[in-house]
């Protein structure tokens, strides 16, 4: 998945939540930069920050 994302030079903002909920609630925490990397790209580091930070703190169950 991460692949196509990477070869992308723009990313709709629909990409974006999913991307950051992917990150964030994945359980191996080794493939989150899968989901980041991309969306630091297409997005730039501040949305990105800010997105994964509040996917973490809306999770229903954190």
């Amino acid at each position: 998945m991460r692949e196509p994302l990477l070869e992308r030079a723009t990313l709709s903002g629909e990409f974006f939540a999913p991307l950051m909920a992917a990150a964030v609630y994945d359980p191996d925490p080794s493939f989150c930069w899968w989901f980041i990397e991309p969306a630091l790209y297409a997005f730039g580091h501040w949305r990105a920050s800010i997105g994964a930070m509040t996917c973490r703190w809306t999770a229903p169950w954190l």
